[in-house]
């Protein structure tokens, strides 16, 4: 019996490559659609490491039927590659890599194929007379990437989008700022928002809006971004944060409503409407957060306001 193989599935994906590529690159959105959960609903996983990047890292445990191991992102090509290192624990011990490819096609789909090197020495080959990998495994990929097709597929498009024009107030925004990696965003939101929310609060100075993310520059060939974690506050004073005044004007807006690794479709419509009516931009893109996702689950209901500056 063979001691080795390989197994391949592939499935056409009619979406924007990125919205695909995002629901890829993380191993936290794996578990959107990851196949493995139908085999133990209770399995426990713990993640480290940068979010979506060369060095994250995603542990599990559950029954008999998933075992236990760990897998961590080893190779990176952005919305082309991701190579991904297993390391099973449980039944039995054995290390492989798997890979997810993208491609264009020419029928305006993406093709994704999912596969894995597969090896089993002896003794052990032995039971391939008795099991099918490629059959086996196979079946899982489908059933995975038949689920990735469908989040791809039902995410927003950039033309599903309301896009407003309105008039922003004049406000003064109180945070950090900083060249930030564009995976640590989330992270760099999360550690600095509550600390600029809890000094204003510690004043008579009032908020006169939800936490915002600034970006002062985006660039899609750069891994980082010039921006802000910010509150929006009347009366502040700070020596710790840094102050910025954003006048009164026109902006193209968007209420976004999903998780916040979706917003890029958001984006791109409104950069389209922009492009389209040859708007000329007028201060930095500011990204709202309505909703407090500690408080709010279910990610399918927060809400982020989107508004880039317009003349």
């Amino acid at each position: 019996m063979p001691k080795s193989g390989v197994v391949n599935r592939t499935v056409l994906i009619k979406a924007p490559k990125g919205t695909v590529w995002a629901l890829v690159k993380d191993l936290k959105m794996h578990e959107r659609w990851s196949p493995w959960k139908e085999h133990d609903t209770n399995m426990t996983n713990t993640f480290s490491g940068p979010d979506g990047e060369i060095g994250q890292k995603y542990e599990w445990k559950g029954n008999d039927e998933v075992g236990e191991g760990s897998q961590e992102i080893t190779k990176m090509e952005a919305e082309a590659l991701q190579v991904v290192h297993l390391h099973f624990m449980k039944p039995w011990e054995n290390e492989t890599d798997a890979t997810f490819t993208l491609r264009d096609t020419t029928d305006a789909a993406v093709a994704v194929t999912w596969g894995m090197e597969w090896t089993m020495p002896w003794p052990m080959n032995a039971m391939g007379a008795f099991m099918n990998m490629d059959k086996m495994v196979g079946s899982d990929f489908e059933k995975g990437l038949n689920k990735l097709k469908v989040l791809a597929e039902s995410a927003p498009a950039a033309a599903s989008f309301e896009i407003k024009v309105i008039e922003m107030p004049t406000r003064t925004y109180w945070g950090k700022q900083g060249m930030v990696d564009k995976v640590k965003i989330g992270d760099y939101l999360g550690e600095n928002l509550p600390k600029i929310f809890g000094d204003i609060m510690k004043t008579k100075a009032q908020p006169e809006g939800a936490p915002c993310g600034i970006f002062f520059k985006w660039d899609d060939a750069s891994p980082q971004t010039d921006m802000a974690a910010a509150v929006p506050a009347k009366g502040f004073k700070s020596s710790t944060w840094k102050s910025w005044e954003v006048k009164a004007g026109k902006a193209a807006s968007i209420e976004y409503y999903g998780d916040y690794n979706g917003t890029e479709a958001a984006h791109n419509a409104l950069s389209k409407h922009i492009a389209d009516n040859k708007l000329e931009m007028n201060g930095p893109v500011i990204e709202e957060y309505i909703t407090d996702p500690m408080a709010e689950k279910d990610t399918a209901k927060w809400l982020t306001k989107i508004y880039y500056p317009v003349k």
